[in-house]
């Protein structure tokens, strides 16, 4: 799935389903790759069950990805 920032790719890690976000650029600045960095540290923290579980991070200048469990896209939508 693509989107505006980058793509996101289904894939498999140590036997678990997985997201992973690719963001599109090649080179960012300094101060981008800081607060991505900063975002992946409060990801790091955050446990509820109404958010994607982090998984890991790539934080290289020329590779930024963010890997989450994977949710398959389906609805339960209920008539009332």
């Amino acid at each position: 799935m693509e989107g505006s920032c980058g793509t996101v790719y289904h894939g498999l890690w140590c036997g678990s389903d997985v997201a992973i976000k690719v963001f599109s650029k090649q080179e960012y600045p300094d101060e981008v790759i800081l607060s991505f960095r900063q975002e992946v540290s409060l990801m790091k923290r955050l446990r509820h069950p109404n958010i994607l579980l982090f998984m890991g991070a790539v934080t290289s200048p020329q590779c930024l990805r963010i890997v989450t469990e994977f949710l398959p896209r389906t609805l339960d939508i209920k008539s009332t």
